[in-house]
């Protein structure tokens, strides 16, 4: 787990251990004096998986969001939801949105050592005035994750024209593009490893968004 165990301050490998270790250190000078001391080594992890928190409301009810499918980090944790109109608590693990329109939420996980993961939930609002329920735009991506390219077929039925974008976790588009075909290649080669957030876009309206993941 160390580069070198003869030196006061040795470099750690990062992904060493699963959970947690103790680390020993024996010091002896020059009179055979001898001194130990050990030190806890804990590491910050998330699990994320490819799921997505999605919820049907009509228009004027309210539902209560949750950063589904992400677990982990070295409590305690802080939450920041956005955005913040029509939610109860933006720093709340679980507040209650009561949108007047199809929001897509997203929240940022970051744990007691700063460690970041990024989640959110899909709240698609029915018109009352609406008495069947709309039909979604469909999406779907794969392989998610995936290391080289990813496959994104559109339901463009009723758009014409679409914008998609990756978003990383700090909030910066790292693809965009103009769809106007039902399928999409994205070759993710050049793209950091890691989670971001897709956004599928009509006119500046939020057809869809979700998580894909990059290895």
């Amino acid at each position: 787990m160390l580069e070198d165990t003869t030196v006061a301050n040795p470099v750690f490998r990062e992904g060493a251990i699963l959970d947690s270790v103790i680390l020993y250190v024996t010091v002896k000078d020059q009179e055979n004096n001898i001194a130990m001391d050990s030190i806890q080594i804990r590491l910050s992890k998330y699990v994320i998986c490819t799921g997505e928190c999605r919820h049907d409301i009509f228009e004027g009810d309210s539902v209560q969001l949750s950063p589904y499918c992400v677990i982990g980090g070295i409590p305690p944790l802080e939450y920041h939801w956005t955005p913040a109109k029509s939610l109860s608590d933006t720093a709340a693990a679980n507040p209650w949105a009561k949108p007047t329109e199809t929001t897509s939420y997203n929240v940022t996980i970051t744990d007691s050592i700063g460690c970041v993961a990024t989640s959110g939930c899909f709240v698609f609002v029915i018109p009352n005035s609406i008495n069947e329920l709309p039909k979604k735009p469909e999406l779907l991506i794969y392989p998610n994750p995936s290391s080289k390219v990813l496959h994104i077929k559109l339901s463009l039925e009723a758009y014409s024209k679409t914008t998609f974008k990756l978003i990383n976790i700090s909030g910066k588009t790292v693809f965009e593009a103009t769809v106007s075909n039902p399928e999409l290649s994205l070759d993710v080669n050049g793209i950091t490893p890691g989670t971001y957030v897709y956004q599928w876009d009509s006119k500046d309206k939020l057809l869809a968004s979700g998580k894909i993941i990059i290895e």
